[in-house]
């Protein structure tokens, strides 16, 4: 199953990742791949959300040797998040937060689109901007779920996406969404 969650920008994508790692974790439902925060700075923090292991990702401005749309991103701190992303494959569950532009020249998280197109990451969500998906999903090449994140549906998003993914899993452990 794969499903992307979209909308506006900061309408909250990030955090019902979180929340719904946090809701299938709770479950006994592995998850890997890579969840981001923006902190109030406008800095953007990736965590490996198979270990909870966090890194800088970019800074705003376009400093660094890395920038895209505003922000600086830091190398280091990007291969770790492709890093969690390969170890997050075995996962029952994979988080690409999020596909953007960088993603769309061949660099950043490309490692999960391929996770993606090729089915190796079974059950997915991939974090993508409303006005982006329509270039992403030729390049996914998988039929997808589309959530579209608003202020009415936030709340209750991260039990019904995470309910979904857990009643799909071979071990199946009913879930109920509300």
């Amino acid at each position: 199953m794969f499903m992307i969650l979209s909308g506006k920008t900061s309408a909250g994508k990030s955090t019902i990742c979180r929340e719904t790692v946090r809701f299938l974790t709770d479950r006994g439902v592995s998850c890997g791949g890579v969840v981001c925060e923006k902190t109030e700075s406008g800095e953007i923090i990736v965590e490996d959300a198979g270990c909870g292991e966090q890194m800088l990702l970019a800074t705003p401005g376009t400093s660094g040797t890395l920038h895209v749309c505003h922000y600086s991103f830091d190398p280091a701190a990007m291969d770790f998040a492709v890093s969690a992303i390969e170890r997050g494959r075995d996962a029952s569950v994979l988080f690409v937060d999020e596909l953007g532009p960088l993603e769309l020249t061949g660099g950043g998280l490309m490692n999960a689109i391929d996770l993606i197109r090729t089915g190796e990451a079974r059950q997915c969500l991939a974090v993508i901007r409303r006005e982006l998906v329509p270039a992403f999903m030729p390049l996914l090449a998988r039929p997808a779920r589309v959530f579209e994140t608003n202020a009415a549906n936030r709340v209750y998003l991260p039990r019904q996406i995470g309910a979904l993914f857990a009643n799909a899993l071979p071990e199946r452990v009913p879930v109920l969404t509300r």
